[in-house]
């Protein structure tokens, strides 16, 4: 077994093997999920998946999709579209529609190699878009999960979605944003133009449709198509909004899985099919070169701890790399998988690449693509093993020869990852972390049953300190209080919750000084000072870290900023995840001149 193919330890007959496919004008991220026992079944199965927050959102679940498909006998293959997830490519590319299309057709040809009959299974456009490609591969059989029938009501959706959520709307009239992903009105019309009631859908076998049985489905659309196609059938399955729930709230379908695997048992068998030849999967490639903001950057993936099967995926300048620079430890948001919130990952790791550093942008145990050895704890974005995995992926860079050091660092709990592993008595750990980026931390502590919600009281505190200020420079706003069309009880309100939080830290810093009494936050930003392991504080203007940090550390953090060891940072109109384009770019160019400057130190080092 190569070193990118591993077993699956919830699915032990399952071996997994990730890699670049390369097609005629660019390459894709792809998985392909095989049996590695004898039962191995002649049909190939892919697996295309969803736009935008839906594809981050139902990632686990297809990636369980998969590994039960593979275990039941069949290889199945998943992958990430151009332009989405670990795939090259950008939003603002032209003809996106057509080129995931032809991704489909890429992958499934390529499957074809191995297995000459195909099952495309989509989810939302994910099915759209594979009833639109079965056309060109000639597929056996076509499973479309709440496909979108009409594009236009698609994008009707996500455009209202849009205007929902202030934070996330565009004052572009080029696109628009939903959720953190940007869709060009080129894409938008291209999206809109689909309608699957009018289109002819070929395939050689059966079709199955699956519903939601939360929903009424459209079965005029099930009407329509049995007309072109006998062979058609129909079930609803329960768990689907559970299934696109925010990622650390998701929960698999396992009773639809089952469902569709059932289905895909009791079809017709066909003759098994002769393994591919080496010579067959030559336009698998192992690493993947590309250029990004003008420089060629190289990615690869990795696996270490083969009892866990950790993965990431790294990033680095192609040509020239300075062995005295540290390597960029990424450490997973939330329960999302390693291309971040709004995929940002893979632009911050593509970004660090081209100022030449090594990054890796890993999944945690339970997390993305790493197995799991705490099946409980699967999904949880506080993994128990945080230490152990982020300690076990320095040492992975550090015995390839890549670097001694490290900075780590990530988004909410990512940055409490980071923290406390900077934090670890564990000297052979502790001495390899060089610095430290914190990006919205919600909590520096975490105990089992504590809410994962963000601390709303001080959210708000924050966005109405944020709002008055600006408003203190507004002549208009002073207009309006003066004449009475702006409520004084707000103002109120803000003033008393402004002047108690005051109070409280006022207390705390008098409470500190006189008795020492301390607060774990304060003993534990001592202990990086004396370290001399310097902290970058990356925040949101609303968030409720900063919040913690006056309350529980604010004389300590002062000392730090005095002592050059921490540095903040504050992202204006930015909300927990960075959804807004603008703001992301903000951030990165941030993040940008921070390792210029860490860049700069260890050349005059």
């Amino acid at each position: 077994m190569s070193s990118t193919q591993q077993a699956i330890a919830l699915y032990p007959n399952v071996a997994r093997e990730f890699f670049y496919l390369q097609g005629d004008h660019y390459a894709i991220a792809c998985w392909r999920h095989s049996p590695i026992n004898e039962n191995i079944r002649s049909r190939a199965i892919v697996l295309c998946p969803p736009f935008g927050h839906e594809y981050t959102h139902s990632h686990r679940s297809f990636k369980h999709l998969a590994e039960y498909l593979a275990a039941q006998g069949f290889t199945v293959f998943r992958f990430d579209y151009y332009s989405t997830g670990d795939s090259i490519g950008s939003s603002f590319d032209e003809k996106l529609v057509p080129i995931w299309i032809d991704n489909i057709c890429l992958v499934a040809k390529h499957a074809q190699r191995e297995c000459s009959n195909i099952t495309l299974i989509g989810l939302r456009l994910g099915a759209s878009l594979a009833a639109l490609a079965a056309q060109e591969i000639a597929a056996s059989h076509l499973v479309l999960w709440e496909p979108i029938i009409k594009g236009k009501n698609y994008i009707r959706e996500l455009t209202a979605i849009a205007r929902l959520s202030g934070k996330a709307t565009s004052d572009s009239t080029d696109w628009i944003e939903c959720a953190g992903f940007l869709i060009t009105t080129e894409t938008q019309k291209a999206i809109s133009a689909i309608d699957l009631s009018t289109q002819k859908i070929a395939t050689q076998g059966a079709i199955l449709l699956v519903a939601r049985d939360d929903k009424p489905s459209e079965n005029a659309f099930k009407n329509l198509l049995s007309f072109t196609h006998k062979n058609i059938s129909e079930i609803y399955v329960s768990g689907f909004a559970e299934m696109l729930d925010e990622p650390h709230k998701t929960k698999v379908p396992f009773t639809a899985l089952q469902t569709i695997a059932q289905w895909l048992n009791e079809l017709p068998s066909e003759s098994n099919i002769s393994p591919a030849e080496e010579s067959d999967v030559k336009n698998e490639l192992k690493s993947l070169s590309f250029e990004y903001d003008g420089v060629l950057v190289e990615e690869e993936p990795c696996w270490y701890e083969p009892q866990t099967q950790l993965f990431g995926i790294i990033s680095h300048p192609k040509d020239s790399v300075s062995t005295k620079f540290p390597a960029i430890v990424l450490l997973n948001s939330g329960s999302v998988h390693h291309i971040g919130p709004n995929r940002i990952y893979t632009d911050i790791a593509r970004t660090l690449a081209t100022q030449g550093f090594f990054v890796l942008r890993m999944d945690l145990e339970g997390l993305g693509d790493s197995a799991s050895r705490v099946p409980d704890f699967e999904n949880h974005p506080y993994q128990p093993n945080v230490l152990a995995n982020t300690y076990s992926a320095m040492n992975y860079l550090r015995n390839r020869g890549i670097a001694d050091l490290f900075v780590l660092g990530g988004i909410c709990s990512g940055a409490y990852s980071a923290f406390h592993t900077a934090l670890t008595d564990i000297a052979s750990a502790s001495n390899l972390v060089d610095e430290i980026f914190l990006i919205n931390p919600l909590t520096f502590y975490w105990h089992k049953g504590m809410s994962l919600l963000e601390p709303q009281q001080d959210v708000q505190v924050t966005q109405d300190k944020n709002y008055y200020k600006k408003s203190l420079r507004d002549i208009n706003k002073w207009k309006r209080l003066f004449s009475g069309k702006t409520s004084i009880s707000g103002i109120i309100r803000f003033l008393a919750h402004y002047i108690l939080l005051k109070l409280n830290i006022f207390f705390h810093d008098i409470k500190e000084f006189i008795v020492e009494n301390k607060s774990q936050l304060t003993l534990d930003f001592n202990r990086l000072i004396c370290k001399k392991i310097p902290v970058t504080f990356i925040f949101s203007e609303a968030e409720p870290g900063i919040e913690i940090i006056k309350k529980n550390a604010h004389r300590m953090f002062k000392r730090g900023e005095r002592k050059g060891i921490f540095r903040f940072v504050v992202i204006e109109q930015a909300d927990h995840t960075f959804s807004k384009l603008a703001v992301r770019k903000n951030l990165l160019h941030n993040i940008k001149k921070i390792f210029n400057h860490l860049k700069q130190e260890k050349k005059s080092q």
